[in-house]
């Protein structure tokens, strides 16, 4: 850590994944990164189904305690009745080993069809000038550069991806160690032109022009 308390771009982003990821379980798990024993979350019964299931549980769980005047509080090691509750445990589990699939499925097609009509609009812009070319490539007449902020290690990962600040899009950056610039770090800014636009793979390509900063420095 720096003195001033903060960390290198680099580590920071290895940091992240040691959070954990999210799982459905009918009791609450221990939280490392956080250092506590119990830990749960729920967020608008609007988005999903599986939160809108929990809903139900809460509110029946409220209802109970207001009719019968007794906190549903017990130790861990208790074992309660829960029958008023409109889903029991076992109902629980079998639907959960089909809800968490769907849901990672669910986001993976939002993500693929966004990622696709971005891509769609880039194509149609940069090869064929739909309404007017792109201020972002060779075929318009004053080139404004893009700036791409490298959001995976190159070391890591196969080529050097990114997000394009000005287009809040993702996208692929040639190597600029083969043009002569400095290597690609974590956390580089770097300004770059469309260079190419690939429908199928969802993906944009840059030509990288200049290294702008590290640590994120020229990222606003």
């Amino acid at each position: 850590m720096r003195e001033d308390g903060s960390f290198p771009v680099h580590l920071g982003r290895q940091y992240i994944p040691l959070i954990g990821s999210t799982v459905l379980r009918t009791k609450p798990l221990h939280h490392g990164f956080v250092g506590i024993p119990h830990y749960s979350k729920a967020t608008s019964p609007l988005r999903r189904y599986g939160d809108m299931i929990l809903h139900w549980q809460i509110e029946a769980a409220l209802r109970h305690e207001a009719q019968t005047g007794k906190s549903l509080v017990a130790p861990p090691d208790a074992n309660p009745d829960r029958s008023f509750l409109p889903f029991d445990a076992p109902v629980l589990d079998a639907i959960m080993l089909g809800l968490h699939p769907r849901e990672s499925i669910i986001m993976r097609a939002k993500t693929y069809a966004d990622l696709f009509w971005s891509s769609m609009l880039l194509f149609r812009k940069h090869y064929f000038e739909d309404d007017g070319p792109l201020p972002f490539g060779p075929t318009s007449s004053h080139v404004q550069p893009l700036r791409i902020w490298i959001g995976n290690s190159p070391e890591v990962t196969r080529g050097i991806s990114g997000l394009l600040v000005e287009l809040n899009v993702s996208a692929r950056m040639l190597d600029p160690v083969k043009a002569g610039l400095p290597e690609p770090r974590l956390g580089d800014v770097w300004e770059c032109v469309l260079e190419s636009v690939n429908v199928y793979q969802r993906q944009q390509v840059v030509k990288p022009l200049r290294l702008i900063g590290r640590e994120g420095a020229g990222f606003l």
